[in-house]
């Protein structure tokens, strides 16, 4: 049987059971095939900034991810330390599918990137995540409590696991690629050197014997006019030094989700491979909505079009 003749066949609900899903693949596909050219595009588009340096608004950043100060971040499935982590649990059932999701979650905890020059807070929630880190093991419980099993293809066959987890991990010093807005959270205050002055001189009086080793040069056990000038002078550079260092680590910047709706991407790939990568992914869905697509307008032009 020809497909027109197969077309021409079936029954009315039989027609739109086929003719319906296949028009809704084409449509996913085609919106996807315009979401990974954008991706595409825009990653192409934005230079990489650095973190010490770069304007806020919509930027790229390419640096290793750091886990931050306090509390370590922990998947709840491996026990793994990491600064971000996805996972899934499915219990078996009787189903078509086979397996059912009884529990799904993903960290949302704030984090380091770090380019070599300063480091920058990453805010994950809202981000399309692609990580390079995702395993899949089985267990008989619904938290397995221990890193995944290894063995061979036919051991993991035989067991008559009941539950299924799926997880993905950022860790810590892994490559790390995001493309978000930055924007300043605070701006802290250095102070004046005069200020700073003030306190490395307070600090050296607070140890006299220390202060005489150090600036009494002609060891007479009293500092002269001169050699507490040749102090302030020091106190003075030192200040100086600290001033700048302070300035430069004042300002604390946050990547996040756009506001306006730009893609917020999180990825361990560098950038030439997230190109690649949806590039590849634009050209699947092409394929997808030239196949479903003509598959359908054919199938509808043969049932009513035609007349032949």
């Amino acid at each position: 049987m020809t497909y027109s003749e197969f077309v021409h066949a079936a029954r009315s609900d039989q027609f739109w059971m086929g003719f319906i899903p296949a028009a809704l693949v084409a449509l996913s596909s085609l919106l996807a095939l315009f979401r990974h050219l954008m991706r595409m595009r825009l990653i192409a588009d934005t230079p990489v900034s650095l973190v010490r340096s770069a304007t806020q608004g919509y930027v790229e950043l390419q640096g290793i991810a750091r886990m931050m100060a306090g509390k370590p971040i922990v998947s709840p499935l491996s026990g793994r330390r990491c600064v971000w982590y996805r996972y899934t649990v499915e219990e078996k059932s009787g189903s078509k599918d086979g397996w059912e999701t009884v529990e799904r979650d993903q960290s949302t905890a704030i984090f380091h990137l770090d380019d070599g020059t300063g480091r920058c807070i990453v805010d994950p929630e809202g981000a399309e995540v692609i990580p390079s880190k995702t395993r899949q093991w089985r267990g008989n419980s619904r938290r397995p409590g221990d890193a995944p099993r290894n063995g061979s293809f036919w051991d993991r066959l035989a067991r008559a696991d009941r539950y299924r987890y799926t997880e993905s991990l950022i860790e810590e010093e892994d490559p790390l690629y995001v493309m978000g807005t930055l924007k300043a959270l605070a701006s802290g205050d250095p102070g004046t050197t005069d200020d700073a002055i003030r306190r490395i001189v307070r600090g050296w009086k607070q140890n006299p014997a220390a202060l005489r080793e150090r600036f009494d040069k002609n060891q007479d056990g009293l500092i002269s006019s001169e050699e507490w000038e040749h102090a302030l002078n020091l106190a003075e550079r030192e200040a100086m030094l600290n001033w700048h260092r302070t300035a430069a680590e004042a300002e604390v910047n946050l990547i996040g989700k756009p506001v306006d709706g730009r893609p917020f991407l999180l990825s361990t790939l560098p950038e030439h491979l997230l190109r690649k990568r949806f590039r590849r992914l634009a050209l699947i869905s092409a394929v997808l909505f030239l196949l479903f697509g003509a598959g359908a307008g054919w199938a509808l032009y043969l049932r009513y079009g035609s007349h032949g």
